[in-house]
């Protein structure tokens, strides 16, 4: 009997189930779908770099456009 696989999101690529990262492309893949395609994890620190950038931003436009002036 074959073991059961599921596709990785990023390659398309055939893995088994329990896999907690893709052979081909080597990104972290999470549990299957309905489809028995993997669910992409959440990307924590690409969100933590862009409020932290986003907020530095709306500080920068802070201090130019109002403190600067006083």
């Amino acid at each position: 009997m074959p073991e059961p696989t599921k596709r990785c999101p990023y390659c398309q690529a055939r893995i088994t189930t329990d896999s907690k990262r893709c052979d081909v492309c080597d990104k972290k893949v999470g549990p299957p779908d309905e489809f028995n395609i993997a669910k992409k994890p959440f990307n924590w620190s690409g969100y933590f770099s862009a409020a932290v950038t986003g907020g530095a931003f709306f500080y920068f436009m802070y201090w130019l456009f109002v403190l600067k002036d006083k």
